[in-house]
């Protein structure tokens, strides 16, 4: 008995430090392909990392100006409003955009048979992610010049992101497998994400959605991210709990079909890369 406990202490203490490996590993590549990512993206630019703002910044400028001086959409502190729109749908959407072309883009390293694709994905949702976190220090400036304090609320702020993280990467693994098979799966994603943006409460409000098409916005995930980004940090207001828990729901789902999918069809990447 003695000998067979000692055997089994063994074999978990093994298996702990293989675990303990693997994802000292998982981290250090995702670490490195983030790092790969922000310096290929920026090479030979003067401004480098500026331009990751400069883009949602210029889209800023244009709809703050359409909708403040051109058609009045009277929302107060439009400019920060809109603000806490445009980055969480920048993150949204450039993950996809990166990521539904990041297989076809690494040939050589899908063709190993040890390389873990789904890290691509990772590193594509991260790195975006990191620029998000950049825009929220503009976000907080925009709160200050238009005397909104932060509330408790706030504290809502990590969930929000993992629950945006866990949807996004979800889609990302979707649409970079389905690319690798149907190449046409990049440019429809164009005509999808450009819909999807006026689909979105990105630069108006969400009372402002006629009651016919209500139906068609409550069942929008992304509208209900943005428009918690805009309670937590804008208005002060704790989170409807039966709503985050769906959201939570829905981005848990996305993400294990995603993942399910996608190992499912990895084995068939070499061959059609």
């Amino acid at each position: 008995m003695t000998a067979i406990s000692t055997a089994e202490t063994r074999w978990a203490a093994t298996r702990k430090a293989n675990r303990l490996r693997s994802i000292h590993y998982q981290l250090d590549l995702m670490s490195n392909l983030v790092a790969r990512d922000m310096k290929l993206r920026y090479k030979g630019s003067v401004l480098g990392l500026l331009w990751s703002l400069l883009q949602p910044a210029a889209l800023i400028a244009v709809y703050s100006f359409l909708f403040t001086r051109v058609i009045t959409l009277d929302i107060p502190n439009y400019v920060p409003f809109l603000v806490a729109g445009v980055l969480p749908w920048n993150w949204f959407a450039t993950s996809l955009d990166f990521a539904s072309d990041s297989l076809l883009a690494n040939r050589e390293l899908i063709k190993k048979a040890v390389f873990p694709s789904e890290m691509l994905m990772v590193a594509a949702v991260t790195s975006n992610l990191l620029i998000l976190a950049l825009g929220t220090l503009v976000l907080l400036a925009f709160l200050v010049v238009s005397g909104i304090a932060l509330t408790p609320a706030a504290l809502f702020l990590p969930i929000i992101v993992a629950i945006q993280y866990s949807f996004t990467l979800g889609l990302a693994l979707i649409v970079s497998m389905l690319n690798v098979y149907f190449r046409d799966i990049r440019h429809l994603l164009g005509v999808a994400l450009f819909a999807w943006f006026f689909l979105t409460p990105v630069f108006y409000d969400e009372a402002q959605v006629p009651a016919a098409y209500h139906g068609l916005y409550v069942l929008n995930p992304m509208a209900h991210i943005i428009n918690f980004y805009r309670d937590v940090l804008l208005f002060g207001r704790i989170p409807n709990g039966l709503l985050l828990l769906q959201l939570i729901f829905v981005s848990a789902i996305v993400l294990g079909f995603g993942l399910t999918v996608f190992r499912q069809h990895k084995s068939g990447f070499a061959e059609e890369l």
